[in-house]
């Protein structure tokens, strides 16, 4: 590796240490999202999203829209049309967002259970390399992620993560190769009645001096995560080493469910509680009631009898659908404080 390379693996190393401190493995890891919800019975589909128009960055406002039997005016910020082709999901996006345009072409494969195996994005453009993205995921015979592949174009560099699991089924240790550097590491030990999770770095055996030199400078993550059992939940307690006193400062708290599937979050600023939200769910194992303790609201999500959702909230965004005789959502107004923040409108055919 030549120096340059190295300085550029060695600011990705550095940003990865970061990442893997802050970051919910639960949520990278996710088997559930980016699953496929197309029908055997969908030939395309596409789809039109707006947006608030803002004066002197959106392009241009549409007004035929109407929303409560008024105009409203929004901007026009994706567009995209969708194709089932040979067992795969065909797509060309163009995008339009903060006065910036893009356009993409991807390619999706699924497993037979309904799980992207496969993801290829091509943008156009000057920022092309930097945008492209290919990713190939891999499961266990439970469904969950192995390993994740991504590189910028087919004959580029590959960057794994992989993930192996205690036998609770969480994490026990994910891996992140650093190209010519060493490996990241996310490590779950048993301390006790606790297993604590922080971030390492394992350098290669076989570095020459100046690299050695470069990593030799990376302190490790300054973040640790404490998980404990409570009957039927496991608590994670996520720390930060303040750097003046030394000493670790809590920053989190959330309780998942034996699926892993958050119950209650606490967030903390200088150890103050400053956010505290309960969630419960429904036999689809999907959000059903959202609890804000600190201002006593509560937002429920509503969804049909084949758990088709018709009212979701999202922080203070809630989202409300709309289907067709066939059952596929064709509308998706989306509102903040009872006001039009965006509308998704879908055209879809049929074999």
């Amino acid at each position: 590796m030549n120096k340059i390379t190295i300085f550029i693996s060695l600011l990705i190393l550095t940003n990865s240490i970061a990442l893997f401190s802050q970051t919910d493995m639960h949520d990278i890891f996710d088997s559930s999202r980016g699953n496929s919800d197309w029908k055997e019975n969908i030939l395309t589909v596409v789809e039109s999203s707006y947006g608030l128009f803002i004066e002197g960055i959106s392009s241009k406002m549409d007004t035929t829209i109407t929303y409560k039997d008024e105009i409203v005016g929004l901007t026009k910020l994706i567009m995209s049309h969708k194709k089932a082709e040979k067992g795969k999901i065909l797509s060309a996006v163009e995008t339009h967002l903060g006065g910036i345009s893009s356009y993409h072409t991807s390619v999706d494969s699924f497993n037979l259970s309904g799980k992207m195996v496969y993801n290829k994005k091509i943008y156009e453009g000057d920022a092309a390399d930097m945008l492209n993205q290919i990713s190939h995921v891999e499961y266990n015979e439970k469904g969950k992620i192995l390993a994740l592949h991504t590189t910028r174009c087919d004959t580029c560099q590959i960057t794994t993560m992989r993930a192996s699991y205690r036998a609770d089924g969480d994490f026990d240790i994910i891996k992140l190769n650093m190209d010519g550097l060493g490996d990241l590491q996310f490590i779950g030990n048993d301390e006790g009645s606790l297993v604590v999770y922080g971030s390492k770095f394992i350098p290669k055996p076989d570095l020459d001096e100046f690299s050695k030199m470069l990593v030799d400078n990376i302190s490790e993550s300054e973040e640790r995560t404490e998980r404990s059992t409570q009957g039927d939940f496991y608590i994670y307690k996520s720390f930060k080493k303040n750097k003046e006193s030394k000493q670790f400062k809590l920053e989190s708290e959330i309780t998942r469910n034996k699926s892993f599937k958050v119950t209650e979050k606490k967030v903390y600023y200088n150890e103050v509680l400053s956010e505290h939200k309960k969630f419960s769910y429904n036999k689809w194992r999907k959000v059903e009631e959202i609890y804000d303790v600190m201002s006593e609201v509560t937002q429920n999500n509503v969804y049909d009898i084949e758990g088709k959702p018709l009212t979701v909230f999202e922080e203070w965004t809630k989202s409300e659908y709309k289907y067709d005789d066939k059952g596929n959502w064709v509308e998706r107004i989306t509102t903040s404080s009872d006001s039009l923040t965006g509308i998704t409108f879908r055209t879809i055919t049929y074999k």
